[in-house]
């Protein structure tokens, strides 16, 4: 979890190449972790490797489909 809070401050502050490295490393240790599929995929978007987003989304919403209502009621 250290990781995953280590990547979401990185996301917060613009750093985004280090917040991805933190989440794909959180990612490595627990492969299904939906938070960190979902903000990597949001922080490779962020940094122009919109290719890539796709497919952390989708594992993100495999792991937790609640997240697709969060993401819908969220507008």
């Amino acid at each position: 979890r250290a990781l995953f809070d280590l990547g979401a401050l990185c996301q917060t502050k613009g750093l985004y190449e280090e917040a991805a490295e933190a989440y794909s490393t959180a990612l490595r240790a627990q492969p299904v972790f939906a938070e960190a599929s979902f903000n990597l995929g949001s922080v490779l978007l962020a940094l122009g490797r919109g290719e890539e987003s796709p497919a952390h989304w989708k594992a993100a919403l495999r792991a937790a489909p609640e997240l697709a209502r969060n993401l819908i009621a969220a507008g």
